[in-house]
């Protein structure tokens, strides 16, 4: 089931979005979303864009509870 859900997500560009996930660490997660306009891989070396933060806190049963958004940051 979980595939048919992200089977469309691959692409051949190398913009767009990028999520990082940290570990579980007592029933909370956090992930950051990153944006970014130009090639990952371009030849300056730096990424120009923002990413913004969220923070999942779960019950003991799994189930998504609350979830928090951070602030963008923007990086230039």
């Amino acid at each position: 089931m979980t595939y048919k859900m992200v089977k469309h997500l691959p692409s051949n560009r190398k913009d767009g979005y990028q999520v990082f996930f940290s570990d579980i660490f007592n029933n909370t997660l956090s992930a950051e979303v990153k944006s970014f306009c130009l090639p990952y891989d371009h030849d300056l070396n730096s990424w120009k864009g923002s990413s913004t933060f969220f923070f999942f806190v779960f019950d003991h049963q799994g189930k998504i509870k609350e979830v928090y958004s951070g602030e963008t940051v923007h990086y230039e």
